[in-house]
């Protein structure tokens, strides 16, 4: 049974040594070291199988009790692995009991005298019920693995779900046919096709490679590829050395002592050689098995790396792609590398792509079948080749790997790589830096895109502004013909009104003084009331003439000596009959003494008669008006006061602008025309003096305005008007 034997060897060999490149591929790795536990109670379980045929006596019994000692242990390391493979949702009060059992189990078979009773004959005499149990455990551990990695299936995609029914596959085909060998058969008294059981567990290790060859299972191409070169360098030195030796040893040592000295400088050389030898040889298969089994090798932070430094430099969306996909082929080395962007109305006129792009490639019937999966990464080894549509659609197009672009709110497109340019398999670091370099091309594409539209919105608006200007332009210049022809019109108008109404106030002032003979009490009030109609219908023409000379620049002051006291308490005769018609007293805290100013008087006196006209018609019946004038070291200042109905605090802005009045103001007086305010402004402010205002919404407002003191104007002298006054 040689080649039995041989088979059993090499299965251990195989089982030790993958397990071996796992654990060195991630020694800190749960999964990866219960693989390797696993492969060494296999290597040991072979190992004892072997040695089981070529002993006897107590040695058999020793190793058969090792033997189903290491099968215990198989099935512990069996279920661990496969419920940390299919992320098994298990408590840990649930895996100690696991763990414990299989311990106990590994542990009391070992022990003579519980399973295996005895050897008699150089056979294994076992006890029956003891066997029996043993069995059961083994196979519901067994079972127990199988299952979790079962239900994994429905639950897993792509190349996990496909590593989960390779490992199913392969230790389902070994366990049954160990377990029929190596448990049952034993039962029944046959043990003699113990010795092929482990030869079966070359399945397992067949379909462990294939699972870590064609869906990268642990990613340990690289450990393999150091290995082979150790080995080979190992190999090529111990032939080169062994060479060397035979050589010297028949040419030169041929009928030296031992302890010649002849001999002891071959032995120097030997060494010298092996020494120096060594080291390159070892790069060179170092560098011989990175060609074949990892030339696609790079440094992932370095590509990252770059990449920033393109994604950070530019916000040309053109630009930008191209030059992030020349550093991701040159990295990966794929086929082709294309970007397509579906946040754009014209998708297929919105791609950027490097290297050989497939003929006719159907862009949007790619992404059509794209939009039905919501993976980040879509690799085609991935996906099962029987039910996928997109499957034959990317093998079709020669597409590897598809990634998702985009961020937390908005998706962006998609990445799309070819076949790698070496024919290998794209590895777990290719899809790493693919997943990562997705994550920051979609920042970065999203802020280029946006730049653009800023871009294009800018010219869009400038243009539309440009349009919206020349109209502007046009109806301006209508507005100012309309508004010259306004101006004209009441400039006409109150010139041709001025002379009737002069004519009107002077006639009725003669029939007040006596002229035409007496007047009886409601004569009287009748008539006052019609001259201060007249009177505020001059100073309405008045501030129309103003107004049209501030367009010309014909808005001149004509200043003169004016007592402002004198002035204000005139204005105030004339309004009393109105103010006493409403039932509002107007009160007045002006001094007799008071100096005279150079002032525009009719402009002035038209400002205050402003002031407390207002100040009547907008209070209230039985309201009270106060006028006050004083002086300081700077200013002269005049207001008036009411408690009428105030300005609304939203319009309190507008009040002294051309033609405006307040809401409520129209509602009271619906015939002003709201010049006077605006004029009152003009008015003060040619002055070289300021407004002032103050006013509170159904309160009272105050009026008046502050004019400055010049040295010419300290003086202080008695009028003829006021000694008339005080007599």
């Amino acid at each position: 049974m040689f080649w039995a034997h041989s088979l059993l060897i090499i299965a251990s060999l195989a089982n030790l040594g993958v397990g071996l490149i796992v654990l060195l591929r991630n020694s800190r790795s749960i999964l990866n070291r219960l693989f390797f536990g696993q492969a060494f109670s296999i290597t040991i379980w072979s190992i004892t199988n072997v040695l089981y045929q070529q002993v006897s006596g107590e040695l058999k019994y020793s190793i058969a009790l090792a033997s189903y000692a290491a099968a215990a242990f198989i099935v512990l390391f069996f279920l661990l692995f496969c419920l940390k493979l299919s992320d098994a949702k298990i408590k840990s009060w649930q895996q100690s009991v696991l763990i414990g059992m299989g311990c106990i189990t590994a542990i009391f078979s070992a022990i003579p005298g519980v399973v295996a009773v005895t050897i008699v004959d150089n056979t294994i005499i076992t006890n029956a019920f003891s066997l029996i149990l043993y069995g059961l455990i083994i196979i519901t551990y067994l079972l127990a693995g199988v299952i979790a990695l079962w239900r994994a299936v429905g639950t897993h995609r792509g190349a996990s779900r496909a590593r989960i029914r390779i490992i199913i596959a392969s230790f389902s085909s070994s366990a049954f046919l160990g377990v029929i060998l190596n448990l049952v058969l034993p039962m029944l008294g046959n043990y003699s096709y113990v010795q092929f059981g482990p030869v079966f567990s070359l399945l397992l290790v067949g379909g462990t490679a294939y699972a870590i060859v064609r869906h990268r299972l642990f990613d340990i191409r690289l450990v393999v590829a150091r290995f082979v070169a150790y080995v080979l360098s190992l190999v090529t030195i111990a032939a080169v050395y062994s060479l060397l030796a035979f050589a010297l040893a028949a040419g030169l040592l041929q009928g030296e002592p031992q302890t010649s000295l002849t001999r002891e400088m071959v032995y120097i050389f030997l060494a010298l050689v092996l020494a120096t030898t060594f080291g390159p040889m070892k790069n060179f298969f170092d560098k011989i098995s990175k060609a074949i089994f990892y030339q696609d090798m790079y440094e992932t932070q370095q590509v990252l790396d770059r990449l920033a430094n393109i994604l950070v430099s530019t916000n040309a969306v053109q630009k930008l792609a191209h030059d992030a996909l020349a550093i991701l082929q040159k990295s990966i080395k794929a086929d082709y590398i294309a970007i397509y962007l579906i946040s754009s109305k014209q998708v297929n006129e919105r791609h950027f792509s490097v290297g050989r792009l497939p003929k006719n490639q159907d862009t949007g019937k790619l992404l059509t079948e794209i939009a039905h999966y919501n993976d980040i990464i879509i690799v085609q080894d991935d996906l099962a080749a029987q039910t996928s549509h997109l499957y034959r659609l990317m093998h079709q197009e020669n597409i590897g790997i598809i990634a998702r672009i985009e961020t937390s709110k908005e998706l962006i497109g998609y990445i799309v790589f070819g076949y790698k340019s070496s024919g290998n398999i794209y590895t777990n670091q290719d899809i790493n830096l693919i997943r990562i370099a997705s994550d920051e091309l979609a920042v970065a594409v999203q802020n280029a895109l946006r730049f653009e539209e800023i871009a294009h919105f800018n010219e869009t608006l400038q243009a539309e502004v440009d349009e919206a200007t020349k109209q502007l332009r046009e109806s301006n210049k209508k507005l100012r013909a309309l508004d010259e022809a306004k101006d004209e019109f009441i400039s006409m108008a109150s010139h041709q009104l001025r002379t009737p109404l002069t004519s009107v106030k002077g006639y009725v002032s003669m029939v007040l003084e006596g002229d035409a003979g007496a007047l009886n009490t409601d004569q009287r009030k009748l008539l006052q009331e019609a001259y201060a109609s007249a009177q505020r219908m001059v100073y309405m023409i008045a501030d129309f003439l103003n107004i049209s000379r501030l367009k010309t620049g014909k808005f001149l002051l004509e200043p003169s000596t004016v007592s402002l006291p004198d002035l204000i308490h005139e204005e105030v005769s004339q309004l009393t009959a109105a103010a006493k018609a409403r039932g509002i007293t107007i009160r007045t805290h002006v001094p007799v003494d008071f100096l005279v100013m150079q002032l525009d008087e009719t402009k002035i006196r038209q400002v205050i008669m402003n002031f407390i006209d207002n100040a009547i018609f907008y209070s209230n019946s039985g309201g009270d008006i106060l006028i006050t004038l004083s002086e300081n070291d700077k200013q002269v200042i005049l207001t008036v006061e009411d408690n009428g109905i105030g300005v609304p605090p939203k319009e309190q802005a507008s009040l002294f602008t051309k033609f405006f009045r307040a809401s409520n103001a129209r509602q009271v007086r619906p015939d002003g025309t709201g010049i006077g305010l605006f004029m009152a402004k003009m008015v003060i402010a040619a002055h070289g003096g300021e407004m002032i205002f103050e006013s509170q919404e159904h309160k009272g407002s105050v009026f008046g305005f502050k004019l400055p003191l010049t040295s010419k104007f300290k003086k202080r002298v008695e009028t003829t008007r006021t000694k008339a006054r005080q007599q």
